[in-house]
Order: structure tokens, then C-alpha cells, then sequence
């Protein structure tokens, strides 16, 4: 009996090496008035006028944004995945559930060699080496219930705060969709004291920016902690335990 009580245990400290944790930029606490002050369709609602039936003012996009590695201090020293990001709907201005579909986008993360407020125009000057594809290319739809727009990465980013500022790296190739008169905005804040700023051009294939500011959506960013040797041991340790188990429970029956 004493190997169930064994494994039991073994798995719970193993879970804990994988626990989620989440980080919010820009941090509101540090911020200066209102810290909701600006709101943005860009990059993921694409700015639509007009009457039902009208036509979209922008089709596809390249947007980055930068967030600075301080925001990060509450991850791990040697860095945690980031497995999940979401948005913030402006609810002062949209209603709290939408249903929303890109038919073609591709998000990608890096440590960035620029500063926050100090991007360069030229996209590629601010992509760091270790880019990284962590979604897409492909559709993205969401459900903002709750008032939040949420994406699970298709491919976790490692990212470690001591080399750098993080950048993420939004193509949108093909973002047309229906019209609707209550258009979201994500919640943004404007400030050049905070630690987000963005750049973008509102067509995919552009290399440089037409657009560059200190506005910044807020993100919520999910991490997973790197497993440790010493907890992969006792992962490793409690499925044997479980398989001898069964093995003991096979033979007595």
C-alpha cells in the first residue's frame, strides 16, 4: 500500500515545477492617471468603416510590440515558457462577448536587441535570434467572452528577462471579416514612461513602419516554469512506481 502513498507524492511535487503563473504589461500600479488612457483595434480587430456591407480600410498588417524585460521580474531567473497571451477588450465602448475570426495570421516572439520607446522602422532591425513562430501561419478565431481575447500559442516561446526586452511580431496576411457596427477596441495605454511602444504599417509586406508611437496593448502573458532535473527525476520516478504497481496488483490477481 505504501506505493500509491509514494507516488501521490512524487507527481504532486512534479506538478508543481510545471505550475502557470501570469504577467500583466504594462504593470497598472505604475502607471500615471487612468491606466486604461488609449484603446486599439490594431492588430487583431482590423479597422473597418463605413455601412454594413462597406469596405475594410485595412486588410493585412505587420505590428510589433515591445515590452520591457523589468515587467518580468516576477518569472523565474532562468527564464519560463509563455504558453498563452490575451488582450483586454475596452468594455466602455464594446460589448463584453465577441465573436471574432483572422483568416490568416502569424505571431511570433524574440528577445529583442532594441529598447522600449527606441524601436527601429525596419521591422527586421528589432527581430532578436531567437525567433520564433508561436503561431500560425493560419486562422485564428476567439470567443471574447469575459472581455478578453485569448490565444493559445501553437509553440511556447522560452523567454529569459535577462537578455532582453521581448518582442512580439504580428503578420496579419489576410484579416478581412464582417462588419460589425460594434467594432471592438483592446485596451491600451499611451505613455513614454511605461513599458510597452509599438510599430506597424498597415500592409503585411511592408518593411518598414508607417506608424511608430509609445502606445502599447495591455497583455496578459501565461508562463510555465522550466522543470528542474531534480523534478523530471521525480517525474520519472513516480511513473515507475505507478507501473510496478500495477505490475504487483496484476500478479496477486
Amino acid at each position: 500500500m505504501k506505493t500509491p502513498f509514494v507516488f501521490l507524492i512524487l507527481v504532486s511535487l512534479a506538478c508543481l515545477a510545471f505550475a502557470d503563473a501570469s504577467v500583466l504589461v504594462p504593470d497598472p500600479a505604475g502607471s500615471v492617471g487612468n491606466p486604461a488612457d488609449a484603446a486599439s483595434t490594431y492588430p487583431f480587430l482590423l479597422q473597418q468603416t463605413g455601412q454594413p456591407g462597406g469596405q475594410q480600410t485595412v486588410t493585412s498588417m505587420r505590428y510589433q510590440q515591445i515590452y520591457g524585460a523589468s515587467a518580468f521580474s516576477a518569472i523565474d531567473s532562468g527564464g519560463e515558457y509563455i504558453t498563452h497571451i490575451s488582450f483586454a477588450l475596452d468594455e466602455s465602448v464594446t460589448r463584453p462577448t465577441y465573436v471574432w475570426s483572422i483568416p490568416n495570421i502569424q505571431i511570433s516572439l524574440s528577445t529583442t536587441p532594441s529598447a522600449v520607446d527606441s524601436l527601429s522602422p525596419v521591422f527586421a532591425n528589432n527581430v532578436g535570434v531567437n525567433d520564433t513562430t508561436v503561431y500560425g501561419p493560419g486562422q485564428l478565431g476567439f470567443f471574447t467572452l469575459g472581455g478578453r481575447v485569448e490565444i493559445s500559442l501553437n509553440n511556447p516561446f522560452l523567454y529569459n528577462p535577462a537578455s532582453g526586452n521581448l518582442l512580439l511580431d504580428v503578420r496579419v496576411f489576410d484579416g478581412t471579416g464582417p462588419f460589425d457596427m460594434f467594432f471592438p477596441t483592446l485596451n491600451a495605454q499611451n505613455s513614454s514612461t511605461d513599458q510597452v511602444a509599438r510599430i506597424y504599417a498597415t500592409s503585411v509586406g511592408a518593411s518598414s513602419a508607417e506608424v511608430r508611437d509609445s502606445l502599447g496593448l495591455f497583455t496578459v502573458f501565461e508562463t510555465r516554469a522550466v522543470p528542474e532535473p531534480s523534478s523530471l527525476v521525480l517525474f520519472l520516478l513516480g511513473g515507475i512506481s505507478i507501473f510496478a504497481f500495477a505490475r504487483t496488483r496484476t500478479r496477486r490477481n
